[in-house]
């Protein structure tokens, strides 16, 4: 009995269960005929489902946006697996879309903003805290309650308004410069100080040593 691999399933198979292809040098297909048949199927579900769809897209327009307005996490997470799988597709959808719609995207942009500050501030606040240290704002939020909102030098809350909120400033994320490891949080002084003495060790106990001298 003579035997053949199949090219999709991988398993070994008489040859009796391929069919029999005049352009094949073995004279049978690559593909067992069960590969083919479910191959062919699956072929045949396709035009048929875009068939439904083409005759029932504002249904199921309707059922989708009742489904998203339901269950917006799932929306979501259907997006982030669309958006992983075709990056560049969306990308190029998204910038054309602007080029052709620049004053609608500003005006959603500038509405949106106004309409939810504090999840805009926030947002921003992650995109930031995760480009510069690879962090997220509830890593900050931990760091923060784990120091009980004090620096972590002189161990005082934050006095510096800020200019536009007219509200104490964040403390800020301290790190290494060699390493980019977060360290801790600190005050505007502290971690002016921090920079102005380069972060070295040495300078800083000859500091410790000059302020000892004159006590």
């Amino acid at each position: 009995m003579e035997y053949k691999t199949c090219s999709r399933c991988g398993l070994k198979k008489t040859v009796t269960e391929f069919h029999i292809s005049k352009t094949n040098k073995s004279g049978f297909a690559s593909a067992c005929k069960k590969c083919i048949a479910v191959s062919v199927d699956h072929e045949k579900k396709l035009i048929n489902d875009r068939k439904y769809k083409d005759s029932h897209r504002e249904e199921l327009k309707v059922k989708a946006r009742i489904k998203n307005k339901t269950n917006p996490e799932e929306k979501h997470n259907r997006y982030i697996r669309y958006y992983c799988k075709n990056k560049e597709l969306v990308k190029n959808k998204s910038k054309k879309w602007y080029k052709e719609n620049k004053d609608r995207a500003n005006e959603y942009t500038k509405n949106y903003n106004i309409q939810n500050k504090e999840k805009v501030s926030v947002s921003k606040r992650n995109l930031v805290l995760l480009k510069a240290y690879g962090m997220t704002e509830k890593d900050y939020e931990d760091l923060y309650n784990s120091q009980n909102g004090v620096c972590a030098i002189c161990g005082k809350p934050e006095t510096s308004i800020h200019n536009k909120t007219n509200k104490p400033r964040r403390l800020a994320v301290d790190h290494d410069h060699a390493t980019g490891k977060v360290r801790g949080l600190l005050c505007g002084s502290c971690n002016t100080a921090m920079g102005k003495f380069c972060d070295s060790v040495q300078v800083l106990q000859k500091v410790i040593m000059y302020l000892e001298k004159y006590k």
